[in-house]
C-alpha cells in the first residue's frame, strides 16, 4: 500500500529503524539511500508540517530520487507503572517468555527491558489475553511505539 499523507496508518514492513539525532526513528515513506552516507535531519512537529515542508515549501516529494528524501516517525517506549521483571513470580515469567522469544527478545536482561518499557496493550497481549498491538516495534530488547504529539516526524535529506 503506498504512503497516504492524509492516513499513514503503519509504517511499512519489514520495519526499518534508524537512530536519527540520538532517536530511534522508523521509516515511512521515501528512499532508505538517504542512510548510506552523509545526510541532514529535519524535525518536524506534525505530519502536516512535514507536508507542507517537503511539497509546498521545497518543492519535492518523496517519489523523487535526487537528492533521497524519507519520512521517518520517531519512535517512544510507553511504560506503565508495574512490577519490575526481578519481582515477578518465576512462573508468570516462564509464561512471558515464550511470547517475548516469538518477536526475537531472547536474554533476560532484554526480557527485563522489554517488560520495562510496554504499554498496557502488550502487557495484556503478553499475559495471552489479547492480539499483539500492531504498533509494536522491537528494537534492542525495547518495546517501541511510533510517537505522539509534538516533534514527531522526520524528513532526512541525501547530503551530496
Amino acid at each position: 500500500m503506498a504512503f497516504s499523507w492524509s492516513h499513514p496508518g503503519l509504517p511499512p514492513r519489514p520495519w526499518q529503524v534508524a537512530i536519527l539525532d540520538g532517536q530511534p526513528s522508523v521509516f515511512y515513506a521515501g528512499s532508505l539511500d538517504v542512510l548510506s552516507g552523509p545526510h541532514v535531519v529535519i524535525w518536524h512537529q506534525t505530519l502536516g508540517d512535514a507536508h507542507e515542508y517537503l511539497e509546498g515549501g521545497q518543492g519535492f516529494s518523496l517519489g523523487q530520487t535526487s537528492p533521497a528524501i524519507a519520512l521517518f516517525r520517531r519512535l517512544e517506549t510507553r511504560p506503565v507503572a508495574k512490577k519490575p521483571w526481578a519481582e515477578l513470580s518465576e512462573q508468570t515469567k516462564r509464561g512471558y517468555r515464550g511470547r517475548m522469544r516469538s518477536i526475537g527478545v531472547r536474554s533476560e536482561a532484554e526480557m527485563a527491558r522489554f517488560h520495562a518499557s510496554a504499554d498496557p496493550a502488550t502487557l495484556h497481549w503478553l499475559r495471552r489475553h489479547g492480539e499483539r498491538p500492531a504498533d509494536l516495534i522491537v528494537v534492542g530488547g525495547y518495546a517501541l511505539y511510533p510517537a505522539r504529539g509534538e516533534g514527531v516526524w522526520v524528513t532526512v535529506w541525501e547530503q551530496k
